[in-house]
């Protein structure tokens, strides 16, 4: 199952926080799009916790948000860790030069899309 949250439902940090405790347990979705949703680093960080426990997503999108190095660091920090994470869109978000390359640094089993 995949999942869209659709680009204009703004959903910020807050909400995300409760699809984070969600995706902790889930046990059935693969996919999920969270782009053009004004996610800030608060949920970029919660995302990565989850990540650090979620045994089933696949694909994760967060591009075109408000992500910015402190999300960022702790998504490259999630990847060393997860097995099961494909492919990870953040493209159109604004880290550094520096962050980039820490994220550019995910295994080679993974798919990230970083363009901006």
């Amino acid at each position: 199952m995949r999942c869209r949250m659709s680009s204009y439902d703004k959903l910020g940090d807050e909400v995300v926080k409760e699809l984070v405790e969600a995706l902790k347990t889930n046990k059935t979705l693969k996919g999920i799009n969270l782009g053009l949703n004004q996610l800030g680093d608060k949920a970029g960080k919660a995302l990565a916790e989850a990540l650090k426990t979620n045994k089933t997503l696949h694909e994760l999108k967060v591009g075109y948000n408000q992500l910015n190095d402190e999300g960022g660091k702790a998504l490259a920090e999630a990847l060393k860790t997860n097995t099961t994470l494909q492919l990870l869109s953040m493209d159109g978000n604004k880290f550094s030069d520096e962050v980039k390359e820490v994220l550019r640094q995910a295994p080679k089993s993974k798919k990230l899309i970083l363009s901006t």
